[in-house]
C-alpha cells in the first residue's frame, strides 16, 4: 500500500492469486506443484511469497500461472481476474489506474487513464526536477505552461527536440515549456499538425524552420527585458 492506501499492482494480482486458490480448496504445494508444469521453478514458499505481493510478476510469469491455475481447477483464472480489484491499483509513482483500465490495456483498448500526476501549478517547471537558471524563470514566469501537457512533452522528447533544443542553445525543459505554452503539443506533433500527414522533407523542414522562428522570437522578448 502507498500513503494513499492503494495497492499496487503486484499486491493486487497476489490478492487474487490468493482468492482463486482458496476458492478452488488448492493447497499451496498443489499450485507449485502446477506452476512446475507450467515452467515456473515455484516451491510452497514461493507460491506464498506471489500472493502476499512479495514477488514482481512479468508477464510470462502470469501467463504462466494462468495455465497453471486453470490447470489444478481454477478456469476463472485470467489476466483480467488477477487485476480485478475494487479500488485504484498503483501503477507506479506518477500513475494510479483503476482495474477496467488496466484490463483495457491488456485487451489492446485504450485505456482512459487519470491526467499525469504533477506538482502543483506553482511548481510547474519543477516536473521532472528542472533546475531552471534565472534566465529560465524569466521565460516560465512569461509563458504558462499546462502541468500535463508539460511533463507529457518533456517526457516524450525524441531525436527532433533534441536537434531544435541544441539549434536554440536551450534546455530540453525550456523547449518543452515553450512547446506546452504556445502550442500545447511537443515540437514534433506540431510540425505535423501543421505539415500535414502526406507532406514531403521539404515541406516539413519549412515548418519546422518557421516554428523555430516562432521559438526563438519568444526567446528574444524576454532576453531583451532579462538584459536591461
Amino acid at each position: 500500500m502507498d500513503a494513499t492506501g492503494d495497492p499496487n499492482l503486484q499486491t493486487v494480482i497476489g490478492i487474487n492469486a490468493r482468492e482463486f486458490r482458496l476458492n478452488a480448496g488448492l493447497t499451496l504445494d498443489q499450485v507449485a506443484v502446477a506452476a512446475r508444469r507450467r515452467g515456473l521453478k515455484w516451491s510452497e514458499s514461493r507460491v506464498a511469497d506471489f500472493e502476499a505481493g512479495r514477488a514482481a510478476p512479468n508477464l510470462v510469469t502470469l501467463l504462466a500461472l494462468c495455465l497453471a491455475l486453470n490447470d489444478a481447477g481454477c478456469p476463472e483464472a485470467t489476466l483480467p481476474g488477477l487485476v480485478k480489484y475494487i479500488a485504484p491499483i498503483k501503477i507506479n509513482d506518477s500513475l494510479t489506474l483503476l482495474d477496467a483500465d488496466v484490463v483495457r490495456l491488456l485487451a489492446g483498448q485504450p485505456a482512459d487513464g487519470p491526467e499525469l500526476m504533477c506538482p502543483a501549478p506553482d511548481d510547474a517547471a519543477n516536473v521532472l526536477g528542472w533546475k531552471r537558471t534565472p534566465f529560465e524563470r524569466k521565460i516560465v514566469h512569461r509563458y504558462e505552461a499546462v502541468i500535463p501537457d508539460f511533463a507529457r512533452i518533456a517526457a516524450s522528447a525524441g531525436a527532433t527536440e533534441e536537434r531544435v533544443s541544441k539549434t536554440l542553445g536551450i534546455s530540453q525543459n525550456l523547449l518543452a515549456h515553450l512547446s506546452s505554452a504556445l502550442w500545447g503539443r511537443s515540437f514534433s506533433e506540431e510540425r505535423d499538425r501543421r505539415a500535414g500527414g502526406a507532406a514531403n522533407v521539404q515541406k516539413r523542414g519549412r515548418v519546422s524552420r518557421d516554428m523555430q522562428a516562432e521559438l526563438q522570437a519568444a526567446i528574444d522578448g524576454v532576453r531583451r527585458g532579462h538584459d536591461k
